[in-house]
């Protein structure tokens, strides 16, 4: 709330703090609080300087325990700058329960969120070894580590979502849930992300269908999910955050809202893990730390008492269907070559698996020191990273893997060695042309044109061989970089 300024009379009033824009916090002598401007003031106590609270601030804080709080929830909510969300729900274009995304503002501010951070294994505390990733020297391999939580769910739908007003200027451009494991208080894994199915007949209806999209990669739909996390405790949950993608006609600007969230605990009340069922989860509205708000009052608003009317508010709540499952000892077994905490597709499972092995023999196995921090010249270990976040890369990755293990003799398929060279020698074949290319077009999220034109050139070019791509005068491609083909094993990844 703003009040107009009007000059009082000289009086003596209570410094709390100072602020570089020249707003102070006070408190006049009748009690009042709030945000005065510095030019307007002179302080008595000129021993302190005016970036300092006085020691008066201190004392009186103190002696105002009970009240502390609250005075610094005004102040917050005093300065707090208006979310491009406040202003749409100001002008009556969203529903009261949409916020601005939890999940994909982890997304864009923090690399750390995305998958290609996760893969990576973590360095311990004393950064003299790894902790997620460990050779067993008897039987020359990568150890396999089990944790307490590893999980199969797939997303099946979503109904009841409300869409933003059309009056409002906005023009929705994906639809999509972002998923990672919540504790209740942080976020504890990466943020994957699911694109739904969006139809103008069904407009409060999120379906998972990979299949329908035509020109679109599939591995953005791909709803069936893998989820590790190697914790045991009765708030370890899984959040699913149901977005959209907006861009506003009238500024052109672009932002992601959150429609509503819903979470699956992992674990029952008496600390079993959940058993393999499907669920019917509520989405609520505000963000994962806010509780009791709706999503849209107007969905499930109150009617008369009754049997039918509270059948019918019933069937108007929004709600999320998850199907929650066990995976297979064979799938298990792949798992457990995964990072201790990761959510990704159950589609990249094996290639995350052959990549964490292919890491240990770089770093483990194959290094004559293992406190030796060099810098190791790999292509492999930098060009999957950077391609674990892109789905079409991925498609091209899985396409040409499929083709390739369907030849195989039964005897090679068995053969882990095999399998963990093919792995390398595809991914340099398919996966490094395309990073390297200068004229793959650039990754918009939401772009739906621009991401079918991403996903048809890569079509155009998979078959194509690596030398043949490298050696076509119409082909261009980025400058060589050799830090971007070096893997650092105190880079940031590693370390945090």
């Amino acid at each position: 709330m703003i009040i107009a300024y009007t000059r009082m009379s000289i009086a003596p009033i209570c410094l709390f703090f100072s602020r570089e824009d020249g707003w102070w916090m006070a408190e006049n002598s009748e009690g009042q609080q709030g945000l005065v401007p510095s030019n307007y003031l002179k302080l008595l106590d000129t021993e302190h300087k005016p970036s300092e609270a006085p020691p008066v601030a201190e004392s009186r804080s103190r002696s105002l325990s009970p009240r502390g709080k609250e005075l610094w929830d005004k102040v917050k909510a005093a300065v707090r700058q208006p979310s491009l969300a406040d202003v749409l729900l100001g002008m009556g274009a969203i529903p009261s329960g949409f916020r601005t995304s939890t999940l994909g503002s982890l997304v864009s501010e923090a690399s750390s969120a995305l998958t290609s951070s996760w893969v990576v294994p973590k360095l311990s505390s004393s950064h003299l070894a790894f902790r997620d990733l460990h050779w067993d020297y008897a039987l020359n391999k990568l150890c396999s580590r089990a944790v307490a939580v590893t999980r199969g769910f797939s997303i099946l739908g979503a109904y009841n979502i409300p869409n933003v007003n059309k009056a409002g200027g906005l023009t929705v451009l994906s639809h999509h849930v972002r998923v990672a494991v919540f504790n209740k208080q942080e976020v504890l894994s990466n943020v994957h992300t699911v694109r739904a199915v969006w139809i103008t007949k069904e407009p409060k209806t999120w379906k998972f269908a990979p299949k329908v999209q035509q020109g679109l990669p599939p591995s953005a739909f791909d709803a069936d999910c893998v989820v590790r996390i190697n914790a045991m405790s009765t708030d370890i949950m899984i959040l699913f955050e149901l977005c959209i993608s907006y861009r506003r006609e009238t500024t052109g600007e672009e932002g992601e809202l959150s429609c509503g969230w819903a979470t699956l605990p992992l674990f029952e009340a008496d600390g079993k893990p959940v058993i393999s069922r499907t669920l019917e989860l509520k989405v609520n509205g505000g963000t994962p730390y806010e509780s009791g708000i709706e999503l849209d009052p107007a969905l499930t608003g109150k009617a008369s008492g009754g049997r039918f009317p509270s059948l019918l508010r019933s069937s108007r709540t929004p709600r999320l269907y998850v199907k929650l499952q066990y995976l297979r000892r064979n799938v298990m077994e792949i798992c457990n070559m995964l990072p201790d905490v990761i959510v990704t597709s159950a589609n990249y499972v094996p290639f995350i698996s052959y990549y964490r092995q292919v890491m240990a023999d770089e770093l483990l196995r194959d290094r004559a020191d293992e406190q030796d921090a060099s810098p190791i010249c790999s292509p492999v270990l930098t060009i999957f990273s950077q391609a674990v976040d892109e789905p079409d890369i991925m498609d091209a990755l899985r396409e040409k893997w499929s083709e390739e293990h369907k030849a195989l003799r039964r005897s090679f398929k068995k053969n882990k060695g095999h399998l963990k060279a093919m792995f390398k020698r595809i991914l340099l074949e398919t996966v490094y042309p395309l990073v390297a290319c200068s004229q793959l077009p650039t990754a918009v999220w939401g772009d739906e044109n621009q991401e079918q034109e991403r996903y048809a050139f890569i079509q155009s070019v998979k078959s194509r061989s690596a030398l043949d791509w490298f050696s076509d005068s119409e082909m261009c491609h980025k400058p060589l970089n050799t830090a971007e083909l070096t893997f650092a094993v105190l880079s940031d990844y590693c370390v945090t």
